[in-house]
């Protein structure tokens, strides 16, 4: 008997990506790339989460519940932003942060964690590691202090996930890839500073690690493990970033383990809704089925930018109202669907048997 698993990873939580809706059109105005690579939806709804965000999300969630139980969200979490008048008042010489904390109550939601914290309480959302921020330290602060037009303009605008250029197209919202081999202990030692904000701010001990935009060098898994890491999101085919411009093909079978005792773990689904481009209830419906005949876990990947209604409610109803068709749909085809977060998700693959068709059903 096949046991049909689903989990939604949900990316991006605690990023500061748009401040207001101004800052669209002054980006524009600035003629700075925000549509291209295919992601311009970010660069015009993604912005911080609030407690009316998470609670309809999670009403969505209650009501699409099936005989087994309720659907579910694995957030992956960011801790920090960068602190834009320290960093400027210290005339670019020195990057600073601050804790998500203060962005939430900069925005006039100063119940956000509790009420987080609650819902999470309640096993409808849970909490994983995204990384320190959503931002390329050393790469991005370079390009500030050589005093890059379009870096310095975004910059003012409070802004970085713009499609910038640069010598070895290191994107800066792709926090761990590598331009520049020097900086890889940099990344590490904000990757531990990250996990120990983590818990401070939540009080949990993240499991799993899924890097912003996928970029990252095999160098951060020991001390990612070190640091109780024991779940990382990669690729079958990973591309390792080594520096310098030069990269460095790895092949991984999810669900195997690395040499530090880690699993991999490949997102299998796809759906994000605020990218018209597609019906993606009908693709992920597909792409759930195919899991489903190599009796493997349908793990979904679906970022916050669909769910959030600070800069549009109209892409936030959107969202929902896509994601509770795909619910309902889930529920009528496979009744008896189980829905797991990510470290559920963890011990199924710590006890599972894997034969070579399941294994080439995950990775075709």
């Amino acid at each position: 008997m096949k046991n049909n698993l689903i989990t939604f990873e949900s990316d991006d939580w605690g990023s500061l990506r748009l401040e207001n809706l101004s800052t669209v059109e002054s980006l524009k105005n600035a003629n700075i790339p925000t549509h291209t690579c295919g992601a311009g939806f970010f660069n015009e709804f993604d912005t911080l989460e609030s407690s009316e965000d998470i609670k309809l999300l999670s009403d969505v969630l209650i009501q699409n519940s099936n005989l087994h139980c309720t659907p579910k969200f694995t957030f992956l979490q960011l801790t920090s932003n960068p602190d834009f008048d320290k960093i400027k008042e210290s005339n670019f010489t020195q990057y600073f942060n601050h804790s998500v904390e203060v962005d939430y109550l900069k925005y006039g939601d100063e119940n956000y964690l509790y009420n987080l914290k609650e819902l999470i309480s309640k096993d409808i959302f849970s909490l994983e590691f995204h990384g320190r921020e959503h931002l390329n330290v050393p790469v991005w602060m370079r390009y500030l202090q050589l005093n890059d037009s379009n870096t310095r303009t975004a910059f003012d605008l409070k802004y970085w996930g713009y499609d910038n250029i640069n010598q070895y197209s290191v994107f800066y919202n792709s926090a761990y890839d590598v331009e520049s081999k020097k900086d890889i202990s940099m990344y590490v030692d904000i990757l531990i500073d990250g996990i120990h904000k983590f818990k401070e701010l939540f009080g949990i001990q993240p499991i799993y690690f899924v890097p912003p935009t996928g970029g990252m060098n095999s160098a951060y898994l020991k001390p990612l493990s070190d640091n109780g890491i024991k779940l990382v999101h990669s690729a079958r085919i990973h591309i390792d970033s080594l520096g310098e411009g030069k990269k460095k093909k790895l092949f991984r079978i999810p669900g195997t383990k690395n040499k530090f005792g880690q699993r991999y773990i490949k997102r299998n689904c796809f759906f994000e809704p605020a990218d018209k481009s597609k019906d993606w209830v009908k693709s992920c419906l597909c792409e759930i089925e195919h899991a489903f005949k190599y009796n493997q876990p349908a793990v979904i990947s679906t970022h916050r930018v669909n769910y959030v209604g600070r800069i549009r409610k109209d892409n936030r109803q959107n969202g929902l109202d896509k994601l509770s068709d795909l619910l309902s749909q889930i529920n009528e085809r496979w009744p008896e669907v189980n829905y797991l977060h990510t470290r559920d998700l963890f011990n199924y693959y710590e006890n599972r048997r894997w034969d070579l068709k399941q294994l080439i059903g995950v990775i075709k």
